[in-house]
């Protein structure tokens, strides 16, 4: 598990955002605002926060890499300030489909906060309490690396 300069690790949790924003939308502060309200269990220093949005079920349609919501630079800068240890997401991209330049990445990197894509079946983790163990390939010189996440449910 991750324990890099944002201290030590907390159970992660889930925000769910199935539904609520259709392709090309953003996922707003208020959105995961939203998430965390009807989870219960607010965003903490240390915590592993997961946004699912129900498209790991599109993977592989057509349009399913640029049909989708995104998260705009400002919400992924919203929680690097909120000292979030590792954020995970079952989007294939986070950036705006449109934005070549990928701000939401350059949020996230700045902020020292490590990222992980394309996860899936994390429905089945809404409302449970679990750790999250995400295992890279060891690279030399690499930005990225292809990774075998884990949940732990307690």
């Amino acid at each position: 598990m991750w324990k890099g300069p944002r201290g030590g690790s907390k159970h992660a949790q889930t925000a769910s955002l199935a539904d609520s924003e259709p392709a090309r939308e953003p996922i707003t502060i208020e959105d995961v605002k939203a998430a965390v309200e009807r989870s219960g269990k607010p965003i903490e220093t240390g915590t592993i926060v997961i946004f699912w949005t129900g498209q790991d079920k599109n993977w592989g349609k057509e349009g399913f890499k640029t049909e989708r919501p995104y998260i705009p630079a400002e919400t992924a800068q919203w929680l690097v300030d909120q000292k979030v240890t590792l954020f995970g997401t079952d989007l294939i991209g986070m950036d705006n489909p449109d934005e070549w330049w990928e701000p939401t990445h350059v949020a996230f990197l700045k902020g020292g906060l490590p990222m992980v894509q394309q996860l899936c079946n994390l429905e089945r983790l809404v409302n449970k309490e679990f750790l999250v163990v995400v295992l890279p390939l060891k690279m030399r010189g690499g930005t990225g690396s292809p990774v075998r996440p884990v949940a732990l449910v307690v």
